[in-house]
Order: structure tokens, then sequence, then C-alpha cells
């Protein structure tokens, strides 16, 4: 055994001894000395009466009595012998040695009162045993008053006390039940009331003893204990009611090794430093599923004291304790477990009260219940030793000031929250740690109020702090951060949400170098900036050197001075991979800030910053590295009252290097997208990325600038640097202006694709034409039968509205739609030879699939066409001349225009000519004519004049396109229906296109540079089409014709014309 009651070895030696002495008394000469004594009622014996043979019974009938002074009531003196009390015992003790009412002095004794044992004076037993194996059964009553008085008292192994009456002591170390032996058992199913100092209600001082209560026990006086066991392997377990009122007077105590005490009645102390329970050996266990109350400083509910090592402490039940100092749970030894389980209520009132208190090493603490503390530095629950392990899953309340709801002070410490935190006092975090090497882990959610209170605060080195995604951190008091950790090699991960709205407050805060800090969740900070905190009120804020962010989530700050991420130190690395955006709009308030030498900021997510003089990345200092694939975006205005603030990303420093790649952006509304503040400035911007707002370098003679891109991009700059390269592109200077040209993005290669198309179109109008007056002529009898009236030599207007679309997919894709008219007037001359005139007009519009070329273009013309028959063998011939213009938009790269894009505008001046050739034979078959035939057809397209455009000084000029085309097609017409009137023709036909661009030259010129824009592409391209015709003729001579065309080519390119007409002989 490690440890004692506060009575303490001394006081069990100092009983030992009154139990001796008890025993010399009783082997005194007595009056009375017998076999089996018997008084009978209405008797009373007035000296010892006293069994001297092994099982001999004495017995007190009711009604009878003993009364002694100064001597003992009834004596066992031997073994096996049996007492019975149904009367009354009367002791008194004047001064002399101990008594007793009962006394046994032999083993296997059987002791039963069922009457009154009353004792006056001191050292005055009412039942006790001083033998193994003894009983003791009390129903009746026990009342001693005095000091140093026992009511039952067990002095040898093996015994038991079980009490079903009252026992009532009244005096110092008076108490109710004493067992004394090992492998004592002590049970109350009545009453015990002890008033006295020192006095409990049942005590133990043997091993193995079992200690139960069911009923009642009371005490009154300090170092009163309810029960106590200083044995080791002591059971005490309490089912009924136990209160004590007085100091240090515990409701349980159990000082012995591999002892346990379980609490499932009520336990009430009132005085300082009185437990409800108390355990102090090594290996204690404690259970309470019922209900403990405490109401004075230093009383903790359950309190394990430091030999107690490895003690195990669960609570299911209620403690409730009210005072300073005073804990509801408290272990001080090493290898501690504590539990408060689902069903569990911890409540503390006080100063210096955690819910619950561990001080030793290598405890583990699991709240599953609820836990409310209110007073100043009263931890929900607290863990001083090194390698602490804490879990909440249940609820844990803190309303006192520097009352973290979890802190650990020890080094090695593992904190998991998985449920609610809340904490309302000043200085009252919900998580704290003071130790190196804290592991800290929140799914749950942690919410602080009061000043200068943080989520989680570790001051402590090597530490981990995750965040998961279920996890929430709500901080508004002043002062008070998400996450605050002071020590060197913090790691920090966040899945969850960080929201803070107090002044002066960080979603997350380190302080020490090596930090990694990694956000997969949100951090939100809405407080506002005193401005006398530097570093405060933004998401994350670092000051240490070698530090690396990584946020992949959302961050957001609207404080004035509030960055989004700042990292204050050397080797600072930032990666910003989440469209979700990294968002300031306070004043002087950056995306990313970064001050220190050798800093590296990664974005390929969207930073945007709306705050006057803000950044969306700010670095100062020597070295710095900024890659942005993502978008930099600044819509603040600009003061002016700091150069290097309002723009998108600004570097106050030297050597630094900035890369904008792939679909990169970045921007600035009323500053420079890049501005740098030092010498030997590095800028690159990489194809595909966009900059609006200028280049900046106040040292430009010493940067140099690099366009990887392949499109045509203008760049202003505030002096051009002194060195520039570009992979492919020409480029050219003009002022402040450099522009890099891809002549491919002004070699105009949709123009002969739509001006192809548009010249088929014209010659097909004619085709439909000619076509059409051969219905009237004889080649057609064979099949069609005699015209009722011949118009051959009379003249005909017509016209033929029409319309095509081509479309075309892939990286050199394109959309072109074009419609217009024609009209001409014909005459026949006699009924094989036709001709006539033509003119007419079209327009049309183009776009480019990849958003850089757009044109549109119109054009007027005329001709002249003829059409001769032979039989069913025919000819035509046409011939169109005319203007185009087409209008050509080339969408560039501008830093200097709103969007960063610029629409470069050239008007081209074109002659055309397209004459074409068809020779064909009709077949006369049973359900209608087949005619085959073949055309040939040039095109020929020439630029007038030198088309100029101002904003990059390119000129194009001698622009020279011909096109060759053979068609062959075969056409079917079915019978004609007729009628009265006149009748219906329909047709189909299917054919193919042999296209030739037999040359297709462009000149340009880029300030002097001469430039190569001919077409080199599709030089011959194969079309399949086919085409459905129909027309009606009536008999005097009007028709009315459509038809509709489609085609696919070898380049994937898809076309679609149709056109109506009507004709009109006269």
């Amino acid at each position: 055994m490690t440890g004692t009651t506060e009575k303490g070895r001394g006081a069990s030696q100092i009983r030992h001894a009154l139990m001796a002495s008890c025993a010399l008394w009783l082997v005194l000469p007595a009056v009375a000395v017998a076999a089996d004594i018997t008084i009978p009622s209405g008797s009373t014996a007035t000296t010892t009466q006293t069994l001297t043979d092994v099982g001999d019974t004495g017995t007190i009938d009711s009604g009878g009595a003993i009364d002694v002074t100064d001597e003992d009531g009834l004596v066992l003196g031997n073994d096996d012998q049996t007492a019975v009390n149904n009367g009354d015992i009367d002791v008194e003790n004047t001064g002399g040695p101990s008594l007793a009412g009962i006394g046994s002095l032999g083993a296997n004794s059987r002791i039963t009162n069922n009457g009154d044992i009353t004792g006056t004076g001191d050292f005055i037993f009412g039942i006790v045993t001083t033998d193994d194996d003894a009983v003791v059964v009390n129903s009746g009553t026990i009342d001693l008053d005095g000091d140093f008085n026992t009511g039952i008292s067990l002095d040898g192994d093996d015994s038991s006390a079980e009490n079903s009456g009252d026992i009532t002591t009244n005096g110092f170390q008076s108490d109710g039940i004493y067992v004394f032996g090992d492998d004592g058992s002590a049970t109350n199913r009545g009453t015990i009331v002890t008033s006295g100092e020192d006095a409990f209600g049942i005590y133990s001082d043997g091993n193995a003893s079992t200690l139960t209560n069911t009923r009642t026990i009371t005490t009154t006086g300090d170092d009163s204990v309810g029960i106590g066991a200083d044995g080791d392997s002591a059971t005490v377990s309490n089912s009924g009611s136990i209160s004590t009122a007085g100091e240090d007077a515990d409701g349980i105590k159990i000082a012995g090794d591999d002892s346990s005490a379980t609490n499932s009645g009520t336990i009430n102390t009132t005085g300082e430093d009185a437990h409800g329970i108390d355990a102090d050996g090594a290996n204690a266990v404690v259970n309470n599923s019922g209900t403990i109350t405490t109401t004075s400083d230093d009383a903790t509910g359950i309190d394990s004291d430091g030999g107690a090592t490895n003690a195990s402490i669960t609570n299911s039940g209620t403690i409730s304790v009210n005072g300073n100092d005073a804990l509801g749970v408290e272990s001080k030894g090493n290898g501690s477990t504590i539990t408060n389980s689902a069903s569990g209520s911890i409540t503390t009132q006080g100063s210096g009260a955690p819910g619950i208190g561990s001080q030793g090493n290598d405890s583990t603490i699991s709240n599953a219940g609820s836990i409310t503390t209110n007073g100043f530095s009263s931890f929900g629950i607290g863990a001083l030793g090194d390698r602490a392990s804490i879990t909440n899953t249940g609820s844990l309340s803190t309303s006192g000031n520097q009352s973290d709801a979890i802190y650990a002070s020890n080094d090695g410490a593992t904190i998991n929250n998985q449920n609610t935190v809340s904490t309302t006092g000043e200085d009252a975090h919900g998580i704290g740690t003071d130790s190196d090497s804290a592991n800290i882990t929140n799914s749950g959610s942690i919410t602080t109020t009061g000043d200068s209170s943080d989520g989680i605060d570790s001051d402590g080195d090597s530490v981990t702090v995750t965040v998961t995604s279920s996890g929430t951190l709500t901080q508004s008091g002043e002062g008070g951060n998400g996450i605050d950790v002071n020590g060197d090699t913090a790691t920090v991960s966040t899945s969850g949400t960080i929201t803070t709205s107090g002044t002066d407050s960080n979603g997350v805060e380190i302080t020490g170098n090596d930090a990694t800090v990694t956000n997969d969740g949100t951090i939100t900070n809405s407080g506002t900036n005193s401005g006398s905190v530097t570093d405060t009120g933004g998401g994350i804020d670092i000051i240490g050197n070698d530090a690396t962010v990584t946020n992949n989530g959302t961050i957001t700050s609207v404080a004035a001075g509030g960055h989004a991420i700042s990292v204050t130190g050397t080797g600072a690395s930032i990666s910003n991979t989440s469209f979700d955006t990294i968002a300031s709009s306070g004043s002087n308030a950056d995306g990313i800030n970064v001050s220190g030498n050798n800093a590296t900021v990664d974005n390929s997510g969207k930073i945007t910053a709306t705050g006057e003089d803000s950044n969306g990345v700010a670095v100062t200092g020597d070295g710095a590295t900024v890659t942005n694939s993502g978008t930099v975006e600044n819509t603040g205005s600009r003061t002016g009252s700091d150069a290097a603030a309002g723009h998108g990303i600004s570097i106050v420093g030297d050597n630094a290097t900035v890369t904008v790649t792939s679909s990169g952006t970045a921007s600035s509304e009323n500053g420079s997208a890049i501005y740098i503040d030092g010498a030997n400035a590095t800028v690159t911007i990489q194809n595909g990325s966009t900059i609006i707002g200028g280049l900046t370098f106040t040292n430009a003679a010493s940067a140099s600038f690099s366009y990887g891109g392949d499109r045509t991009a203008i760049f202003g700059f505030s002096s051009v640097p002194g060195t520039l390269t570009s992979d492919t592109l020409t480029f050219g200077t003009n002022g402040n202006t450099v522009t890099f040209l891809n002549p491919d993005e002004f070699q105009l290669g949709t123009t002969s694709l739509t001006f192809n198309a548009l010249s088929r179109e014209l010659a097909d109008v004619l085709e439909e034409q000619m076509n059409a007056g051969t219905l009237d002529g004889s080649a057609f009898v064979a099949t069609n039968g005699t015209p009722a009236e011949t118009v051959s030599d009379r003249w005909s207007v017509w016209a033929s509205p029409f319309g095509g679309l081509l479309n075309r997919d892939g990286t050199n894709g394109f959309d072109h739609s074009f419609g217009g008219l024609m009209a001409g007037a014909e005459r026949g001359f006699g009924a094989d030879y036709r001709a006539g005139v033509a003119g007419g007009f079209s327009f049309g519009h183009t776009d480019s699939n990849n958003n850089v070329h757009s044109a549109d273009n119109y054009s007027v013309f005329a001709g002249a066409y003829a059409t001769r028959n032979w039989q069913q063998t025919f000819a035509q011939v046409s011939l169109l001349g005319g203007y185009l213009n087409s209008a050509e938009d080339v969408t560039v790269l501008n830093n200097m225009v709103s969007g960063g894009l610029q629409d470069l505008s050239i008007d081209y001046d074109y002659l055309f000519v397209t004459p074409s050739a068809r020779l064909g034979h009709a077949f006369a078959l049973t359900q209608g004519t087949l005619t085959p035939s073949a055309r040939a057809r040039y095109s020929g397209l020439w630029q007038t004049g030198d088309a100029s455009e101002s904003t990059t000084g390119l000129t194009v000029s001698g622009r020279s396109l011909n096109v060759l085309e053979l068609r062959g097609e075969a056409a079917f017409d079915f019978t004609p229906v007729a009628a009265d009137t006149g009748a219906f023709h329909f047709g189909v036909a299917a054919g193919i296109d042999g296209i030739f661009t037999l040359s297709d030259n462009v000149d340009g010129d880029l300030s002097g540079t001469a430039l190569n824009l001919s077409i080199d592409n599709d030089d011959a391209v194969v079309r399949g089409f086919g085409r459905a015709d129909a027309v009606w003729k009536s008999n005097g001579g009007a028709a009315f014709l459509a038809s509709v065309e489609g085609g696919y080519d070898s380049t994937e390119t898809l076309s679609g014309t149709m056109r109506l007409g009507g004709k009109i002989s006269f």
C-alpha cells in the first residue's frame, strides 16, 4: 500500500492499541462467567457478561438490558460464539481503558444487534471483534457519545459488518464502522451519522476490503470521510447517499493501490478540500454514474493524487462543484485515463476550477458528455503532463477569462475535437497548448467570443494543427485568431471553415520559422484593423523565415491592411491553386503580401484585390519569383501616395522574376498589371496569357521582357525594357509601346474560302436561271411533250435571293454566313439560244473558332450569260465581275485597353472576276431526264491599294488570289406534273468539285519590316455536293424556282446554300 487517509497509519496504530487495551480488560475476572447467557425481558445485568466455551451463545431478550459503567457489556471469549441483542446495552466509560457494548475475542464470532447499544464517554466500541471471520449485523441502534468511539469495529481478517439500522457517533475520531483486518467487508443499508473531527462513516485499514453503502451516510467535522479505505485492493461502492460537512471531508476516499470506488448514488460535500471521491493509490479505478456535488474551495468532484499512477476515472453521471480551485475531475498521477461518457455532466463554478484536470504524464482524457465551467482560469479540460491525449466528442463550454475549453501545457500533446467547443471569456481559447510536438485536430465546432481568444492557440515548436472538412472555427473577439501558433516548424492544414470577425484578428497566425500552412477549406475574416497592431485583420499571417503556404480553398479578408495571405520573412514559398478565390477588399490589403528576400509566389488560381492602394500580389525583397498561370486582378482605386500600391503584381526589390504562363491573367484597372521597382527585373509573358494594365519598370534599362506567345500582342510600358525577346514573332517599338506580330493572324486565310463560296453561288444562280429556260426547249419534247405556247423569243426579267453557310471545326475552324440578291434580264433567240445580263449585291460575316479573326464583307457585281441547245446537248457560259470590300477584324492582346483585348480593323478593297463554262447532255428516260454535265470556273480576286492598321503600323498590299474549280455533275429531272395553268418540275443532282488554288499572294510590312502573308494551305480541295431543285412554270411564261444544296469537302468544311427565284416573260 502506497498511501493512507487523513487518519494515516499512526491513527490506525492508536486504535489498535486501544483494541489491545480492550482485550486486556475483557480477560479480567468478570462477575458473570457462564456458558450460554440469556438476559430475559425485565432483567438488567449490571456487570460484564462473558461467554467462555466454544460455540456459546449470549442473548439479551427484548426488554432485557445490560447497564455497566467502566466495563464491557457482553464479551465473547472464545471461538464460534454468537451474540444476539434484542434489548438494551448501555456502557459508560468514566475514564478507564476502552470498552465495548459487545466484544469478541475469538474467531468466527456472529454478533447481531436488533436492539439498542448506547455508549457514553470516550474509547467505547458499540460492537468490536478482534479475531478473524467475524460477522456483525446491526439492524438496531448504536449511539455513542464521546471521542475515539466506534459504532462497529472489525479487527480480524475476513470479517464483515452489515448495518441496516442506525449508527450514530458524536466525537473526535469516532467512526460509524471500522474494518481493520484484510479481506473485510462493511455494508450500510441503514443510516450512519458521525459528528466530530476525523470521524468516518465507514473506514477500512486492511487490504482487499469491500465497503458498500446503499442508504445514508452523514458526517460532520473536518477530515470526516463518508467512506474511507487505506488498504490495497479495496472496493468501495455507493448507491445511496453520502453527505459530509467539514474541511478535508471527502465523500469517498481510497488510499491504497489497485482500489476502486463506484458511485451510483449521491455524494454531497461541504467544506474546503472535501472531494466527492478521492483516490490516492496506484491503479485506482473510479466510476461515477450518480451525482457528486461539492460546494467549497479546493473541493474536487473526483480527485486522484500524485501517487495514483494509472488511475482510471469514468463519469457517466453528474458532477457539480462550486468553489475556487475545485475541479470536476482531477488526476495528478502518470498514465491516468479519464472519461466523461455521453451521459456524463461536469459543471464547475469558481476560479481555477477546470472540468477535468490531469497533471501526470501520458494521460488520456475523453469527453463524450457535457463539461461547463464558469470562472477565471477554469479550463474545460486541462492536461499539465507530457504526452497527454485529449478527445472531445461531446460539449465543452467555458465562460471565464483565461479559461480554455481544452488546454495542454507539456510536450507531445494530442488533442482531437469532434464536437462542440465554446468559450466566452477573454484570453480563453477553444484549444490551447504550451507544448512542443503537439498534434491538434478539429473536426467539430469551436467558437470563441472573448478578446484575445483564439479558436486554436499553440505555443511550442513542431506543432501540427488540422481542421478537417467538417471542422469549423468561429472567433469574434478583438485580437483573437482562428488559429494562432507561436513556435518553429508548425504545420497547419485546414479543409474546414475558419471565420473571424473581431478587430485585429487573423484566420491563421503563425510566429516562427519553417511554418507550413495548407488551406483546402474556407477562411473568412470580416473584422476590422485598428491600425495599432501590424499584420492583423487578414486570412493567413506568418512571421518567420522559410514559410510555405498552399491555398486550394477560399480566403476572404475585408479589413484595411488585412492581407488575405501575409508572410514576413526570407525564403517564403506561397502557392495558390484555387479558383474559389483569394480576395481582399480593404484598403492597403493585398491578396498575397510577402516581406522578405528570395520569396516564391505561384498562382494558378484566382486572386482579387478591390481595396484602395491594394495589390493582387505584393513582394518586398530581393530575388522574388512570381509565377502566374491563374488570375491576379486589382480593381481598387489608387491614391498615388505609395507608388508600389494599387497594382496587379507589385515587387519592390532587385533581381525579380515574373512569369505569366498558360491561361494566366494579370490585371489592374487603375494601376500597373505588373510593377517592379528594382534592378535586373525579368518578366516573361507566355502563350495564352492576358495582361490588363501597364507594365512598369523603375529601372527599365536593366530589365528584360520576353514574350513567348503566338498571338499578336501590343504591350505598353512606362519605359521600354533594355532587353526585348520573342520566341517566334516579329516585334517593333513605337515610343513606349512594343508590338509583337503574328503574320498568320493577318494572312486572311478565310478570304479564299469565303470568296470562292460566294463566286460559286453566283455562278450557280445564273446556272439555275439557264436551266429553267431549257424546260421550254425542244430538247425535252421527248419526255415533256410539246408546250402549248412557246415563249422562246420573248423578253424575261428575273430576280433570285440567295444565301449560304460555311462551317469548319478545329484549330483553323470558322463560321461564315452570306446572302444577297441577283437580278437579270434575258431574251430568247429562237428555240435553242438564250442570253442575258445580270447584276446584284451580297453581304457576309466570318468568325474564327479561336476568337482571333472576324470579317464583314459586301460586294456588288454585274455580268452576262448565254445558253445554247443542240437537241439534248447544251452549253452554258457566264461572266461576272465586281467589287468586294472586306472589313477584317483581328483580336490582339493589348494591355492598355479594357479587358486586355483589342480588335484591330483593316479594310480591304478588291476587284474580282469569275467566268464559267458548262457542257452537258440530256438523256430521256422513262421516268424523266438524266443530264450529266461538266463545268469549269475560274475566280480571280485582286487587292486595290494598300490596307493599313495604325495601332500596329501594319500595311498589307498586293493581295492576289486565283482559283480554278472543276465540277462534274449528274442531274435527274422527274417527269413534270402538268396542270391546267402550268407544270411542276422537280429534280435532284449530285456531283464533285475539284477546287485548285493556283496562287494566293499577300505582301505585308510592319514598321519597315517586310512580311510574307501568303497562304499556303488548301491548294487542292475535293468537295462533294447534292442538290434539290423545284420549278413551277405557268403556261403564260412565268416561272418560280427554289433550290437547296449541301456539300462537304476534304478540309472538313460543311457548306449549304439556298436560293429562290422568279421570272416573268413578256
